[in-house]
C-alpha cells in the first residue's frame, strides 16, 4: 500500500477534524475551511471560500453568529501560509455554555436575593419579638389601674368618668390583641413556635371557649349556642385549635353585629371533620370574601369603640390551620350572616365514637392534660378582662 506523503496527511487531518478550521488571508478572507468549521457556520466548504470574516480586534477571539442565531468562537494564530501572513482560526460553539454560563449568574443573583430577604426576615422578627415585648410591658400596671377604677375601690366613679375608663380598657385590650396576634405570626413565621399535631377532642375545645366567652355575649346581647354533637377527634395542636375559635369567636362578636352565633362540629367523611362557626350578622361583600385573610387587611367596620381590629386575626388562624395540615373556609352572604369552617383531619373512622367524651382526653403520667392546657390559652383571651394573665403570658 503506498504511504501518503506530509500533505495528503495534513489534508486528510484537516478534513476529518472534529473541531472547525479555517486558513485566514491576512485581511479576514477564508482561504480554506473544513467540513467541521462549514457546519458550524451553517455553509459548505466551497461556500466558504473567499468569505470575508470580521477579524478578531486587538485580541485573537471573535464572536460570530450563525444564520439560526448560535454562537461560534473564533479564536485565530498567526501562522505563515504560503510564504504569506495568515491565521489558522477554530471554531467553537459556545452557545449552550453562554446560557449555562447565564443561568448560573442568574441563580447566583437570586441566591443573594434569598439571603439579603432572610436577614431582613430575621431583622424583622426580632423588631416584632422587641416591639410587642415593650408593648406588653406597661399593659400589666395599666390593666391593674383600669380594674381597680371600674371597681370602685378607689371611689365611685361619675357617668362621664365611667365611659372614659372603659374606652381606655377598650383600647388596652385592642392593644394587647394586637401585640399576641402579631407575636405569635412573628414567631410562625420563624419558626419558634413549632406544631405539635395530635388527637384533639372538638367538644372539649368548643365546651371550654364556650365557658369563657359566654359572659361576655350575654353582655353583648348577642346569643351564644352550641349545637350538640358526639365526641369528634382530629389531629391537631390543641393550643392553635384553641387559639382559632379565640379568634373567630372574637371577630364574630366585634365586628359582625350577629344577634346569634352558633358553634357546631361535624364529621365530614372518613378523614374529614369541621368546626363550624356561623353567625346571622351582616355579612361580608362577596369581593372582600377572597380578601379577608391577608395580613393587615381591614374590611368595612362598624363604627364605633370596640371595633377597631389589627387585621391580624384571621390571617393567624389562616396560618394556624394550614400549619395542622388543615384549611379554612369562609362562606358569607352580606345581610344574612357568614360561616367560617376549620377543617381538620379526623383521627380515624370509628376511632371517636365513644360514649364518654372524658375519656377522650389523652394523657401521660407527670404531663399536663389537653384539658388543662386548652383551658390556658382560653384564659390566656381573657387576659383582656382581667390583670393576672398578663403576667403570666408575658
Amino acid at each position: 500500500m503506498p504511504q501518503r506523503s506530509s500533505d495528503d496527511q495534513y489534508r486528510l487531518a484537516f478534513e476529518s477534524a472534529p473541531t472547525g478550521i479555517m486558513i485566514l488571508s491576512a485581511d479576514g478572507c477564508v482561504l480554506m475551511a473544513n467540513p467541521a468549521a462549514a457546519r458550524l457556520l451553517r455553509s459548505t466548504p466551497a461556500d466558504m471560500l473567499s468569505r470575508q470574516l470580521t477579524l478578531p480586534d486587538g485580541s485573537n477571539r471573535e464572536r460570530l453568529i450563525t444564520p439560526d442565531e448560535r454562537m461560534v468562537e473564533m479564536r485565530t494564530t498567526p501562522i505563515i501560509w504560503e510564504l504569506q501572513p495568515a491565521l489558522v482560526a477554530t471554531l467553537i460553539d459556545i452557545t449552550d455554555t453562554l446560557q449555562v454560563d447565564k443561568l448560573q449568574k442568574a441563580l447566583d443573583r437570586d441566591v443573594e436575593i434569598i439571603r439579603q430577604l432572610r436577614t431582613l426576615d430575621r431583622a424583622r422578627n426580632q423588631l416584632i419579638e422587641m416591639a410587642t415585648h415593650e408593648l406588653r410591658t406597661p399593659m400589666t400596671p395599666m390593666r391593674s389601674a383600669i380594674q381597680m377604677l371600674l371597681s370602685g375601690r378607689l371611689g365611685a366613679l361619675s357617668d362621664q368618668q365611667q365611659q372614659v375608663v372603659e374606652m381606655m380598657s377598650r383600647n388596652v385590650e385592642r392593644l394587647s390583641r394586637f401585640s399576641s396576634d402579631m407575636l405569635s405570626l412573628s414567631r410562625l413565621d420563624a419558626g419558634g413556635q413549632t406544631i405539635q399535631r395530635e388527637p384533639v377532642n372538638l367538644a372539649t375545645v368548643i365546651h371550654d371557649a364556650i365557658g369563657l366567652f359566654q359572659q361576655r355575649f350575654d353582655e353583648a346581647g348577642v346569643s351564644l349556642k352550641v349545637a350538640p354533637s358526639a365526641p369528634i377527634l382530629v389531629w391537631a395542636d390543641a393550643d392553635a385549635l384553641s387559639q382559632i375559635l379565640i379568634n373567630l369567636l372574637e371577630n364574630t362578636l366585634a365586628h359582625a353585629s350577629p344577634a346569634e352565633v352558633k358553634v357546631s362540629a361535624r364529621r365530614m367523611d372518613d378523614v374529614w371533620a369541621e368546626l363550624i362557626v356561623r353567625d346571622n350578622g351582616c355579612g361580608i361583600e362577596r369581593q372582600d370574601l377572597p380578601a379577608i385573610f391577608e395580613r393587615f387587611r381591614q374590611l368595612k367596620r362598624k363604627r364605633g369603640p370596640g371595633y377597631q381590629g389589627s387585621g391580624l386575626g384571621l390571617a393567624l388562624c389562616k396560618e394556624l390551620a394550614e400549619r395542622m395540615d388543615g384549611q379554612i373556609i369562609a362562606e358569607s352572604t352580606t345581610g344574612v350572616g357568614t360561616r367560617f369552617r376549620v377543617r381538620l383531619c379526623r383521627v380515624s373512622a370509628g376511632d371517636d365514637d365513644t360514649d364518654d367524651g372524658q375519656s377522650l382526653i389523652l394523657e401521660r403520667p407527670g404531663s399536663t392534660t389537653k384539658r388543662q392546657r386548652i383551658r390556658e390559652i382560653l384564659l390566656r383571651s381573657k387576659k383582656n378582662r382581667t390583670n393576672s394573665t398578663e403576667d403570666r403570658d408575658g
